[in-house]
């Protein structure tokens, strides 16, 4: 894992027809627990991990609502840790991304803003941009960058669905209405492909929402992926060339996976583990050949099913058992890795890899006792 300097500063904006099948906070009420012992203990705000060339980067609320940044080279255990903004700057999970020359973090800040910064890559000198002000947020953000801009998302005043962009190397956001008021019910989740912009987030009568814009315009469409009770969590989303993905936390604490065919609005819907498998948002990633998906388990264990692409057999895997995970975990895969991330005990910051194809999984401690808020 290696972090290279590069050059310059790189944002991007929407382009043209969605194309779909083949990972934030929770919701705005907590989830519905089930026994004791079964049902996680406690939750910590979930920390956010993205693959950079040669290295993983993770960011996460911190100690007195901080915002930190870690980085470790590939094939090392060997963490980085960076403060991005100091204490009171941070009130949500955040959500990172890079582009070929930056590393991109969003996250709620003070008095409901929503807040970006940015450091070109192989530097540890974090800039501050406000993307909405006060009163503007209600969620923790997701974000996805293009080539020529970056892309976010949040849960806006009065339960609307609200989009930001900016153009790559400048700090001029624009702003749009997904959806309306009474519209949206947890953290959103997006992701950009060649012509498309993304979103899925849980509706009212806990309905799951897809809204898709061709890139460049500002005309969202709307569409129901599962109907009322069927969705307790946030969404996670992913899209590959042919389809776009979704996975959130069904009735019971069952995993759910849906998809649709690029281009059409026919859902697909899957159960990817049954009653009292699931207590988190999870998190999902797709890879050549696989959906990954990343949950926490019944007993504060670490949770990964797999897929083949195009097949409905989910494959289960222990990442770490009883009283490992804290929090929802965030997941990111690179052509040799699966790499997960989330709150251990004690509010330690936990790392955990696989080589691709095998099921052996490492653990490492990122940061330690007390790391995350």
């Amino acid at each position: 894992m290696t972090r290279t300097p590069l050059a310059g500063r790189l944002l991007r904006r929407p382009a043209a027809m969605p194309v779909r099948r083949i990972a934030a906070l929770s919701l705005s009420a907590g989830l519905a627990l089930g026994a004791a012992g079964i049902a996680p203990a406690a939750a910590s705000t979930a920390p956010a991990v993205i693959a950079n060339g040669n290295s993983v980067n993770i960011a996460v609320q911190g100690p007195g609502n901080s915002l930190k940044f870690y980085w470790a080279r590939n094939g090392t255990s060997t963490w980085h840790a960076e403060t991005v903004a100091g204490a009171n700057s941070t009130y949500s999970a955040p959500s990172i991304n890079v582009d070929g020359n930056d590393v991109n973090i969003t996250a709620l800040g003070p008095h409901h803003k929503l807040r970006f910064y940015w450091a070109v890559n192989g530097t540890s000198t974090w800039h501050a941009e406000t993307v909405a002000g006060a009163n503007s947020t209600y969620s923790a953000p997701s974000m996805d960058v293009d080539g020529n801009s970056v892309n976010i998302t949040a849960l806006g005043p009065h339960h609307k669905l609200r989009f930001y962009w900016a153009v790559n190397g400048t700090a001029t956001w624009h702003a749009e209405t997904v959806a309306g008021n009474g519209s949206t019910y947890s953290t959103p989740s997006m992701n950009v492909d060649g012509n498309d912009v993304n979103i899925a987030a849980l509706g009212p009568h806990h309905k799951l929402r897809f809204y898709w814009a061709v890139n460049g315009t500002a005309t969202w469409h709307a569409e129901t992926v599962a109907g009322a009770n069927s969705t307790y969590s946030a969404p996670s989303m992913d899209v590959d060339g042919n389809s776009v993905n979704i996975t959130a936390l069904g009735p019971h604490h069952k995993l759910r996976f849906y998809w649709a065919v690029n281009g059409t609005a026919t859902w697909h819907a899957e159960t990817v583990a049954g009653n009292g498998s699931a207590y988190s948002t999870p998190s999902m990633n797709v890879d050549g050949n696989d959906v990954n998906i990343t949950v926490t388990g019944s007993r504060n264990r670490l949770r990964f099913y797999w897929a083949v692409n195009g097949t409905a057999t989910w494959h289960a895997e222990t990442v770490a058992g009883n009283r490992s995970t804290y929090s929802a975990p965030s997941m990111t895969v690179n052509q040799n890795s699966v790499n997960i991330t989330s709150v251990g005990a004690q509010n330690r910051l936990k790392f955990y890899w696989a080589v691709n194809g095998t099921a052996t999984w490492h653990a490492e401690t990122v940061a330690g006792r007390g790391s995350v808020r």
